[in-house]
């Protein structure tokens, strides 16, 4: 069982479009991501750290929402680490990568910060001179089902997040309401023909 579901945290990781660091000088509290055995199979719950890309070329920006401040890699080491609460629901603990896991990821403290487009940058310095703002926001992302490619299945998987938060403009302008919303369907098998996703930032 412990296998499995260090495997089902590797996956995710990949899934993930910008990994930040997971060392840290001392581990979290006893909190929701990190608590004492509950005595449910069927529920597992971590600290996690990982970064989430948001792209909108309807606005010509992108965003990062994450745990650190590390930005890319372009800030080593951070100056602000924090942890996701991540729960797991498995419908079938006996056997997770047979059943659909659904998952609830949380971030009060995210950093967050939102940089001119277009994306992909070239490098850090490209990366810093587009910065528009940045601050510290919340973060909640949920999945259907985490690893609906690894398995047989009928149904579309849905994830996404929603990210928001005052953030301070980085000319020192003042304040601007940030919100990033992202929503994808996905078939877990097709990644082109049947991956479709409605990224939005609004800055304001």
């Amino acid at each position: 069982m412990g296998k499995v579901l260090l495997s089902i945290v590797s996956l995710l990781s990949l899934m993930s479009c910008v990994h930040e660091p997971a060392t840290v000088t001392s581990g979290p509290q006893f909190t929701f991501a990190n608590n004492p055995d509950n005595g449910n199979p069927r529920i597992i719950r971590f600290g996690d750290r990982i970064g989430f890309l948001l792209v909108d070329p309807a606005t010509n920006l992108f965003s990062l929402q994450a745990g650190t401040n590390r930005q890319f890699g372009c800030v080593n080491p951070p100056t602000y680490l924090t942890f996701h609460d991540v729960q797991q629901h498995l419908q079938t603990p006996d056997d997770p990568l047979a059943s659909a896991i659904h998952e609830l990821r949380i971030l009060r403290d995210a950093y967050l910060a939102v940089y001119q487009g277009p994306y992909p940058f070239t490098d850090c310095a490209d990366l810093a001179s587009r910065k528009i703002a940045e601050g510290i926001g919340s973060f909640r992302n949920t999945d259907n089902d985490l690893v609906t490619f690894l398995r047989d299945h009928n149904n579309y998987n849905a994830f996404g997040f929603v990210a928001q938060g005052r953030l301070q403009r980085v000319e020192g302008a003042g304040a601007v309401q940030y919100n990033g919303v992202s929503r994808c369907v996905w078939d877990g098998v097709d990644g082109t023909e049947k991956f479709q996703c409605k990224d939005k930032i609004n800055l304001h």
